[in-house]
């Protein structure tokens, strides 16, 4: 995934005009709006993903806080 990425940038950086041309056929104006919009739905997507392994943490601590809790109450009333 890395390699394919750097390789983009690398193309991209040598030749600049065949991102404009992919950002044409698109139908974006210019290539650097190109990087911007992908930039951004990338972000958006890495934001959602970390949502979702937070709202799992959670998920997973409110398990165990809830064992070791009904645990403890167990210990006391023996």
């Amino acid at each position: 995934m890395w390699l394919i990425f750097w390789l983009a940038v690398g193309v991209a950086f040598v030749t600049p005009e065949s991102l404009t041309r992919l950002a044409n056929v698109l139908g974006i104006g210019r290539g650097a709006d190109l990087v911007l919009y992908v930039a951004v739905v990338v972000v958006f997507y890495l934001m959602f993903r970390i949502f979702v392994r937070l709202e799992n943490m959670e998920r997973n601590i409110t398990k165990i806080v809830r064992k070791d809790a009904l645990k403890d109450k167990d210990s006391q009333n023996e």
